[in-house]
């Protein structure tokens, strides 16, 4: 009888009959090793051929998982009536169909190379079993069809099962009792019962927990937290209005603090993306991307003296162009090829930006092939003062200047004509639905025909708030009183898909985010559906969006990380985001002679 059991010898060594024992933090890219390995698994296939009787396997300690992980499987592959295991350690299980699997590929083609892909194995073990392929090629046909019935073993990082899972696709849009696994930071499991053999980094039962899809949160000035509770009220932007802090009068630590405050609510509410352009910005993505999110920031970049636009004097300076155009792409530069950071290009709006400089601007997207986020028809100001200057509305000075097409992010829409509404969804542009913030100054933006013009509509919550839950709301609500009536043409997974997949759409990103599906990003929102507000779970969706908040979220993961766990962020501590944020506010309300 054969025995494989668990040397006390930390070194690489073969037994008189050729079993390898190993320690983990020993194997090595050592030619020794690679024999050793190719004899080890030379001898276990040949077990499997039928050349030697029995073979037991006893205890094997964890560290020796690696080195006989190969010769395992192939035990394993060999059939009940040669193989005996007595108290196997559970992390060999995951690894016992590897041979299996590529026994199934014999007569594909398989080179070394691509072994290299499989299960993550060290790479020497790995050139070790695919230099005895020759030998597993020898095996009788029965053989390598009994070793294709071994059901697959999946691994995973997360394995969530037990929820409910709104998923965002057309296919397969509501699981009741779902599981989602996650590898790798992407999504690879989904349905609605676990696959019938994997394994877990972790796992987790989420019963009475709603999961969906990160909120795709496309317009934000995150350092505008300093005038929530005062703006809102006072009809117009804050950049516009006298007497309130402007970005003009922030600084470097200010900026910091405010951005990762403004930010960091978001992130609690849902928001795996949010598209920052302000002021800072160099500054502030940094501050925001510390929190793990998913970021799509741009300086504030226009031609005109804000610092004079509070008090009606709107004068176009090539040199403030040239400067914000220039940091601008300068972000563009130093964030390029980062897994969650997409810079983008944010012309403020056509009356801030003159012509001549919007071309400058339309020229570098096109070079650089981004986004370019603006304000559009976002108050009778800018219509007033465009016309003056043009004799066009800002959506016609967009098309002049060549930055309407599919790259164009229109914040507001709300003063557009007809003719615009056309001329945007000829283009491709996107729409950028801010439903709370128009309301609250009484203002409405046309959605429902933008709608049927086959615009692309995403939503956004600006500067008054956080909340893409309650952001949903507003947006159905205020198309329905637009509409007069409730109708199909606006219904709860309507603003749903607004909120995902529409910006991940506006984003040029929806072949990875937006949805929940096999092979997307592992960017998921998990609400904690166990309160009062969210019984009865008839309609989970249409709950979601009518008594749903932001603070019922529990969990948020980015590319499978986990950033928010209990509602706390995970990676800040957020008492003293809050701390610091306040510290700012009130530096700068005082200076405005307002202090609290």
């Amino acid at each position: 009888m054969h025995q494989l059991g668990v040397s006390g010898d930390s070194r690489a060594a073969v037994d008189p009959q050729g079993f390898i024992h190993a320690r983990h933090e020993k194997y090595q890219r050592d030619p020794r090793v690679v024999q050793d390995v190719e004899q080890a698994v030379d001898s276990v296939i040949a077990l499997a051929l039928g050349k030697h009787q029995r073979l037991v396997v006893n205890d094997l300690d964890q560290r020796d998982w690696v080195a006989t992980r190969g010769c395992v499987q192939a035990i394993w592959a060999a059939g009940g009536e040669h193989c005996e295991t007595r108290r196997l350690n559970p992390l060999l299980i995951d690894g016992m169909e590897v041979i299996a699997f590529l026994a199934q590929r014999i007569g594909r083609g398989l080179s070394e190379k691509r072994t290299e892909l499989l299960w993550g194995l060290n790479e020497v073990h790995v050139f070790a079993i695919a230099k005895s392929l020759k030998h597993v090629e020898s095996w009788p046909t029965s053989r390598r069809t009994d070793l294709m019935t071994l059901p697959s073993l999946h691994t995973f990082d997360l394995f969530i099962r037990d929820a409910i899972i709104l998923t965002g696709e057309s296919s397969q849009p509501l699981l009741r009792g779902g599981c989602i696994g996650v590898q790798g930071g992407r999504i690879t499991w989904l349905g609605a019962s676990p696959p019938e053999r994997f394994e877990a980094g972790r796992s987790l039962s989420l019963r009475d927990r709603l999961i969906i899809p990160g909120f795709v949160n496309t317009h934000l000035h995150a350092i505008l937290v300093m005038v929530r509770g005062v703006a809102a009220d006072l009809g117009f932007a804050p950049s516009y209005t006298p007497g309130i802090p402007k970005g003009t009068q922030v600084n470097v630590k200010q900026a910091r603090a405010l951005a990762r405050l403004g930010a960091l609510e978001a992130l609690l509410a849902g928001s795996t993306v949010v598209g920052d352009n302000f002021v800072h910005a160099d500054v502030t993505t940094d501050a925001i991307a510390e929190l793990g999110l998913r970021l799509c920031p741009s300086w504030r970049i226009h031609d005109v003296d804000f610092a004079r636009v509070a008090q009606g004097d709107w004068h176009h300076d090539p040199a403030i162009g040239a400067r914000t155009l220039q940091a601008g792409l300068d972000l563009m530069a130093r964030w390029r090829n980062h897994p969650r950071v997409q810079v983008n290009l944010a012309a403020h709006a056509v009356d801030t930006c003159s012509n001549d400089f919007l071309r400058e601007v339309a020229r570098a997207a096109q070079a650089h092939d981004v986004v370019v986020s603006t304000h559009l028809g976002q108050s009778k100001v800018e219509v007033e003062r465009v016309k003056a200057r043009t004799g066009r509305t800002s959506t016609e000075v967009l098309e002049e200047v060549g930055l309407l097409n599919h790259r164009l992010m229109g914040g507001h829409c709300i003063y557009v004509t007809p003719s615009d509404i056309e001329r945007l969804a000829r283009a491709g542009a996107h729409a950028i639905h801010i439903p709370k913030c128009n309301a609250a100054s009484g203002r409405l933006a046309p959605t429902p025909a933008l709608k049927r013009a086959g615009v692309n509509i995403a939503l956004a919550t600006d500067t008054q708030h956080g909340d893409m839950v309650e952001l949903m709301r507003w947006a159905l609500a205020t198309a329905r009183v637009q509409e007069g009536l409730v109708s199909d043409e606006w219904q709860p997974h309507h603003v749903f898909e607004m909120a995902t997949m529409g910006g991940a759409r506006a984003l040029g990103q929806q072949a990875e985010i937006g949805s929940l599906a096999v092979g997307k990003k592992a960017d998921l929102v998990v609400f904690d559906i166990r309160r009062p507000h969210w019984r009865p779970h008839v309609n989970p969706l249409g709950t979601l969006v009518h008594t749903g908040q932001g603070r019922d979220v529990e969990m948020v993961l980015v590319d499978g990380e986990v950033l928010v766990e209990g509602g706390l962020p995970t990676r800040v501590d957020m008492e003293a985001v809050c701390h610091e944020g306040e510290a700012a506010s009130r530096e700068l309300w005082a200076a405005e002679g307002c202090a609290y």
